[in-house]
Order: C-alpha cells, then sequence, then structure tokens
C-alpha cells in the first residue's frame, strides 16, 4: 500500500520543475528530498527525509547526503544531486513515512560503523585553499560563468 502511493508521489514530484540543491541548510533537518535520476534504483530507494549532510566527505570532494528513506533505511549518497521536495506533498508523505523512524539532531550516524558524527551539517574536513576535484570542478565553472557574464 505504501509503496503503491510513495510511486504515485514519486511520479507526482518529478513531473514539477524542481530547482536543484546546491547547499543544505540546518532547517532542512528531516525534509523530504528525492535524488536525481538513477534507473538501477527502485523509487523507495530516490526519496526519503535529510538527517545528515557531511559536506565534501564523499568520492571526488562531494557531500555525503544521509537519507532515511520510508522504510526506515538509512543510505548514503554522493555524487549526487537533489531536490527539495514543495511543501505541498508534506502531509501525503508523512503519511507514507508515518511508521517510519522520525530522527533528531542527536544520532551518531556512521558509514559501516566507521566515521561517526552526530548533528546535521558536518563541516568538511578539507581546509581551505586546497583542492578537490568537486573544488577544481566548481572553480573552473566559476572563473568560465565570469568570462561569459561579465
Amino acid at each position: 500500500m505504501e509503496n503503491n502511493a510513495l510511486e504515485e508521489v514519486y511520479k507526482e514530484i518529478r513531473s514539477i520543475e524542481l530547482p536543484m540543491v546546491r547547499d543544505f541548510e540546518e532547517n532542512d533537518f528531516n525534509k523530504y528530498i528525492v535524488i536525481g535520476f538513477q534507473p538501477y534504483l527502485p523509487i523507495k530507494r530516490m526519496i526519503g527525509r535529510i538527517v545528515q549532510v557531511r559536506e565534501e566527505w564523499g568520492c571526488f570532494g562531494s557531500n555525503q547526503v544521509f537519507i532515511r528513506e520510508f522504510d526506515g533505511q538509512l543510505q548514503c549518497h554522493e555524487n549526487q544531486w537533489f531536490y527539495k521536495v514543495p511543501e505541498s506533498f508534506k502531509s501525503r508523505l508523512d503519511e507514507i513515512f508515518k511508521d517510519g523512524i522520525l530522527d533528531t539532531k542527536n544520532i551518531t550516524y556512521s558509514l559501516r560503523g566507521k566515521q561517526k558524527r552526530k548533528g546535521f551539517i558536518i563541516k568538511s574536513k578539507v581546509k581551505k585553499g586546497e583542492s578537490t576535484p568537486m573544488r577544481d570542478i566548481k572553480i573552473a565553472i566559476n572563473q568560465k560563468f565570469s568570462e561569459l557574464l561579465p
């Protein structure tokens, strides 16, 4: 039942043009997000509540984003893009997620029992001035935009 309802809501959400999330803020905790299209993932793995963001902790310096799925599973995504679900879907999703876990900021999350961290936004462990592939890409894109749009 919930899985069919989730698929219906997901399809509605994806039919809307949503802005991609560039940065997360403290008030995004436990808000619903969808991940960018991944053809190999079932829909139930593509929508959930955001419970932790580790800035630049992922491969290539991307963010690691922990998402609580409707069945209680906790998934970590990196090298992905994300979309915030509009508030107009909140009550329907709350009903679908009602039997799941509602996280608090006091929970310590880990990756396979390692890298334990508590809190919502975990700042980058990469020092200012150091390079990551993702930082280099952002710098190159910003430079190109500056050239094209002076």
